[in-house]
């Protein structure tokens, strides 16, 4: 017969306690490489964001700023802002530093779906011909002039589950400053973004990251 030993109390609480003790000294490391990794993804998605405006620019000859894509590109028919995601995905809060519209929840009048303008072509209003932006004809001819689907590779929240945002009423306007941002880890926008004029910040705030473009 085999004659097996278990362990004695005393081995096991010390197995708990080292097993206690490297957790207590990993998980520091672990959390802060998430945040990191969390925060490189943000800076990564603003400039990618902020990349595909001025590409979507270059092409149609429109800013993604228009309640019907087929409008003159001027700031009379311009919206204030692209947000990204669907409905399901929350507003940051602003702490009273964003335009009244933005903050009282006003979306339908103030703000539209980047996925609709860069991805889709298309504004919020309409998804017919003629409330789309002109296409290229050609759209493997990079002098073709026109809408080139795919400005980004997905409509998405930033990793503390908030929409990006961008203030694209002024784009074009000197003087005037353009973000891409996110919130951040505590979603709160702390960073003074306007819709029109030059009192939007020129670097951003708390722990806001963002990308300008200009």
């Amino acid at each position: 017969m085999w004659n097996s030993k278990g362990f004695t109390l005393i081995e096991i609480i010390v197995a708990v306690a080292l097993v206690a003790i490297l957790s207590a000294a990993v998980a520091p490391s672990v959390l802060n490489n998430i945040s990191q990794g969390r925060i490189s993804r943000t800076q990564s998605d603003v400039q990618a964001i902020a990349s595909s405006i001025m590409r979507f620019k270059s092409d149609t000859g429109k800013y993604p700023r228009l309640d019907k894509p087929e409008q003159p590109d001027t700031l009379g028919e311009a919206f204030d802002f692209l947000a990204s995601g669907n409905g399901d995905w929350p507003l940051p809060s602003a702490n009273g530093i964003w335009p009244t519209a933005f903050l009282l929840g006003k979306v339908n009048a103030s703000t539209q779906n980047l996925g609709n303008h860069l991805i889709l072509g298309i504004g919020d209003n309409g998804t017919a011909v003629s409330d789309s932006y002109p296409r290229a004809a050609n759209p493997d001819d990079p002098n073709d002039i026109g809408f080139r689907a795919g400005y980004i590779s997905a409509d998405q929240p930033d990793p503390w589950g908030n929409k990006y945002l961008v203030n694209v009423a002024p784009l074009g306007n000197p003087g005037q400053t353009v973000w891409v941002i996110s919130a951040g880890p505590n979603g709160v926008l702390e960073t003074t973004v306007v819709s029109s004029g030059t009192g939007a910040a020129a670097t951003t705030a708390g722990d806001d990251i963002g990308f300008r473009i200009q």
